[in-house]
């Protein structure tokens, strides 16, 4: 199952994190203040985003069947790149 959500991408004050965001990452996602799970994410008609950038994209977990249930229109989550936080978004549907 798969999911369109948007994204912006954050600015990480810190070298050892990535200054660019490129379709294809598997960074940790959190909703509902909850755990972190770990999701794929494919970029919409871009390669490739930058900090400060939103873009569309296609989220889907590496576990779907915990997240059925959960995901709605509008919900709010937050991703992480290890202890790094890397943007925020909605799910669109």
């Amino acid at each position: 199952m798969t999911y369109l959500v948007k994204i912006e991408f954050f600015e990480v004050d810190d070298p050892g994190c990535c200054v660019k965001y490129r379709s294809g990452i598997r960074p940790t996602i959190s909703y509902e203040k909850g755990i972190l799970w770990d999701c794929y994410i494919a970029l919409i008609d871009v390669e490739e985003a930058t900090p400060r950038e939103s873009v569309d994209a296609i989220l889907s977990f590496l576990s779907p069947q915990e997240h059925v249930s959960k995901i709605k229109k509008g919900l709010a989550f937050d991703l992480y790149a290890g202890p790094w936080l890397i943007g925020k978004g909605y799910f669109l549907e």
